[in-house]
Formats: C-alpha cells, structure tokens, sequence
C-alpha cells in the first residue's frame, strides 16, 4: 500500500514513480524490514533512491537507443 502511495504521490509532483524490479525485490523486503525494525528509514530512502536513479539513467539510455534509430 505504502508504494502505491508512494506512486501517487510522486505521479501527482510530476516524477517518474519508482520501480522495484524483480531482481530488487529481496533487498527491497530486507531493506524495508530493517527500517522498520531500527525506526530508522534512511537506509530505505537511501536504497529507494539509489533504484530511481538507475532506474531513470536506464530509460535515457532507451530513450538515447531509441532516438538514434530516427536520426
């Protein structure tokens, strides 16, 4: 539930909203589990963070693959 707000909220400021792929999906649950045990989210935002930059650096490069196939 906490991700679908998450979305939502990021959709509505207008930022690509997050994407936990399956591969990330352990760390995820681990990490998100350690937060809440420590009450403390910085290695979660740290973490969810980290995938959205990726996650963003590999849609420009589709985007960059993509747009070369048209010039």
């Amino acid at each position: 539930m906490s991700r679908l707000v998450m979305n939502m909220i990021q959709r509505e400021a207008g930022v690509i909203p997050s994407i936990v792929k399956k591969e990330n999906r352990v760390e995820y649950i681990q990490t998100l589990a350690d937060a809440q045990d420590s009450s403390n989210s910085k290695t979660f935002i740290d973490f969810m963070l980290r995938l959205h930059i990726e996650n963003i650096r590999q849609q420009i490069e589709e985007f960059k693959g993509k747009r070369r196939k048209y010039l």
